[in-house]
């Protein structure tokens, strides 16, 4: 886990460029634990006026924001840590959907004994899938395709 006084490395690091980037925020910092993958999380959250510039079409600026957040605290810390930026919640936000259409699709992939497949998706996303769908032995995951266009398929556990 990242001590505390890494945490405000960060936290500065985060606060120097949105006030850089001409925004104004407030961040906040909580420690989560994932059953899934058994350890712990740094989630540092930005709540702000201007959220929407900082989230982006579909998020891609906040992942730009926090490649850019971990490469700035690797080269300050002097070695790679892990933590998740979010803003107003996006993130969670976007995971709880990713999860309901998943299981949507694959009810419908149960009913209709027909595989589907969803739209493309970045890895983190597809990961969700997957992780999601395991649980349900009813259907089975893979993905196809290649770079921005790689998608999950949902087909019946028989086929």
């Amino acid at each position: 886990m990242i001590n505390k006084e890494e945490q405000e490395i960060i936290k500065g690091i985060i606060l120097d460029l949105i006030n850089k980037m001409g925004f104004e925020a407030e961040l906040s910092l909580k420690e989560t634990f994932s059953a899934e993958n058994e350890q712990g999380n740094l989630v540092v959250e930005i709540r702000s006026p201007e959220s929407k510039f900082l989230i982006g079409k579909k998020g891609s600026t906040l992942i730009a924001l926090q490649h850019i957040v971990k490469l700035l605290a690797k080269n300050k810390l002097g070695k790679s840590v892990s933590f998740i930026v979010d803003v107003d919640g996006y993130r969670q936000q976007h995971e709880d959907y990713i999860r309901r259409v998943a299981n949507e699709v694959a009810q419908e992939v149960v009913i209709n004994g027909r595989a589907a497949t969803l739209e493309p998706m970045n890895g983190y996303e597809r990961r969700l899938v997957h992780l999601e769908l395991e649980k349900n032995p009813e259907v089975k995951t893979e993905s196809i395709g290649e770079g921005e266009e790689r998608k999950v398929v949902i087909s019946p556990a028989g086929n």
